[in-house]
Order: C-alpha cells, then sequence, then structure tokens
C-alpha cells in the first residue's frame, strides 16, 4: 500500500499543480484497511492528515435511498398485478427502471434521462409491452431435431423485459420457469377477446369438481363392495374350517371361553402383554378411517413328552385378509 500511496501523491499533485493545490488528506472507507507506521511517518512528513468516512456513508444518500425504494414499489407493484411468482423481481426492477429512463422526468425540466446522457439513442416505444403481458413466442428448431413437423412452433409465456434495446426481449415461460431470449417480432401479445369469459372458466371449474366427486363416490363404493365379499369369503372359510376341527377340547364360540376359566386366564394375560410390549396402542379413531377386525386364536401346549398335561396358550390376530390398501 505504500507504493500505491506515494504514486497517487505523486499523480494528484503533478495534475492539480497548475492551480496550486496538494494532497493534504487521506480518508479510509473502513473496510479494514490500516495505516502501517512507514506510511504513517510519511503522511507526518509531507503534511497529509488520515481519517475514516463516518459509519453508513452510502445509506446516508436520501436521493439514493428514495430512488431504490421507488424501484422495490414499482417492481412489487407489477408483480401483484401480473400475478407472477416474486423470484422475477429482479426482472422486475430492470424493466421499471429501463422505462423510467425512456419517460420525461421532472427532476431534469421534463427531458428524457436516456437522451441526457446520449443525444444520439433512438427510443422505440412501440417495442414497449406492459410487465407480465401473456403472448406467444416463436421457437426455432434445428432441422435435425426429431418430430420437427409435430412439435408446436410457439410456446406461451409473459413479457418481462427488453433483452437489447429494441431487438430482443426477455419471455417466462411457466411451463418450465425459465426466461428466454427472443426476437421482437418473433413474440405476439394474446388478444383479450381471445381469452374466455370468466363465468365459462367457472362452468368448467364446476364440472371438473363434480366428476371428481362423483368419481370418489364411485371408488368408495367398489372398495366397500371389496371389504363386504373378502368378509363373506372368510366366514366360508372359517366355517368350513370348523366342520373339520378335530380338537374337541378348543373353544369354539365365545360361550365356549368364557365358561372355562383357563381360556378367560390367558386371554387376561395376552392382552395385557401387547401393550406393555408395545405391540399396540391406542389411537383416536378419525370419521374416514375403517377400523380392522381381529381374532383369537386357541391352542393347547403340551407340558409332558408323554402329552398328559396341556396348558391353554392364546394369541391376537388382526385380521390382515379384510384390510383395504390406502382405506384401512
Amino acid at each position: 500500500m505504500f507504493d500505491a500511496l506515494f504514486e497517487y501523491k505523486a499523480r494528484s499533485e503533478n495534475e492539480l499543480q497548475e492551480q496550486g493545490h496538494r494532497l493534504t488528506n487521506i480518508r479510509l472507507d473502513r473496510a479494514g484497511e490500516n495505516l502501517s507506521t512507514a506510511e504513517h511517518e510519511f503522511c507526518i512528513n509531507h503534511g497529509i492528515g488520515s481519517g475514516q468516512s463516518p459509519a453508513y456513508a452510502k445509506q446516508s444518500n436520501s436521493f439514493a435511498e428514495r430512488l431504490i425504494q421507488e424501484h422495490w414499489t414499482r417492481a412489487r407493484v407489477m408483480l401483484f398485478v401480473s400475478n407472477l411468482p416474486k423470484y422475477l423481481r429482479p426482472e422486475a426492477i430492470l424493466h421499471g427502471n429501463r422505462l423510467n429512463n425512456r419517460l420525461p422526468a421532472s427532476r431534469i425540466n421534463g427531458n428524457i434521462p436516456l437522451k441526457r446522457c446520449n443525444p444520439s439513442a433512438r427510443i422505440n416505444y412501440s417495442k414497449i409491452f406492459e410487465f407480465g403481458a401473456p403472448g406467444f413466442a416463436y421457437i426455432y428448431r434445428d432441422n435435425n431435431t426429431p418430430g420437427k413437423k409435430l412439435l408446436p412452433r410457439s410456446v406461451f409465456g409473459y413479457f418481462v423485459g427488453m433483452a437489447s434495446d429494441t431487438v430482443r426481449i426477455k419471455v417466462f415461460i411457466p411451463q418450465t420457469a425459465k426466461i428466454i431470449s427472443v426476437r421482437s417480432p418473433d413474440f405476439k401479445l394474446q388478444d383479450k377477446n381471445s381469452l374466455p369469459e370468466i363465468e365459462v372458466l367457472l362452468d368448467g371449474i364446476a364440472r371438473q369438481l363434480a366428476y371428481e366427486q362423483e368419481d370418489t363416490r364411485m371408488r368408495t363404493q367398489e372398495a366397500h363392495l371389496v371389504n363386504a365379499l373378502l368378509s363373506l369369503r372368510h366366514i366360508l372359510l372359517q366355517c368350513h374350517s370348523l366342520k373339520k376341527k378335530s380338537d374337541p377340547n378348543l373353544p369354539i364360540t365365545f360361550e365356549e371361553v368364557c365358561q372355562y376359566s383357563g381360556w378367560r386366564s390367558t386371554i387376561g394375560r395376552q392382552s395385557n402383554s401387547l401393550p406393555r410390549r408395545r405391540t399396540w396402542s391406542y389411537v383416536k379413531l378419525q370419521p374416514m378411517m375403517t377400523p380392522v377386525p381381529f381374532t383369537w386364536v386357541f391352542k393347547l401346549k403340551p407340558l409332558d413328552a408323554e402329552r398328559k398335561k396341556f396348558m391353554e396358550r392364546s394369541r391376537c390376530c388382526v385380521r390382515s385378509d379384510r384390510q383395504l390398501a390406502h382405506i384401512d
């Protein structure tokens, strides 16, 4: 930094020598630069003072702050009116600034800012569209593109600004959420008269909702019919298995279970062990839920090799054969 300071002092004094000025003060911008000992001694020997600019000096510019707020407000209004996503805010700010530079301004006595900076600039107001204006952009495709004749020639999009002065514009494609650049003649605004009326749109939405509700009702009836058929099938199979039952000591009905204390005690032990092992837990039944039934399976377990002593065993089984996917 010492070499740059020495070079800057020599250049500035050479340029201002005719006017009798010299370098008297150096101001730092609080960006972390500090004068070293050699640089500090150099400034003292040549009578140069050093200091730092006040904090938030750039934010203290009221004109710049007011201009930034105008750009942000204009961008928010354009996005709200056009109903476009918020991530297009940079494009809205650029388009608003472009319009601001091409319209007469009262702060420069009604002159155009662009003409003030570049008198030879030509402004074509016919190529300035409304931000978010819907239209169709022509797509150029290579001759080697497969199925070129069957692909669409244009794509629907919204105008979001100019890519250059008068040649190319930027179009936002909602299907792909991307911005493409096309030539101005290749973008045709959509005629507002060709848009469907609001009554037609509401009628179409109502018919679609009625169709979806009818479809849901038919699916629900079909699911209940399938559930009833599965229940009937299980009852028939259970009756068929009961006819083939060879062990007369096993209970068949719930009344037979209640008559014998051994079966009642094994049901109690099994019921207490399931919550303790966190096999299942109590939940609140929602209106759209269908509870799945369960059944008890009983068995006599031999305690000796001679099979003279038995112990009653029971197991709680969920009827997964009656469960319907995405319903129960």
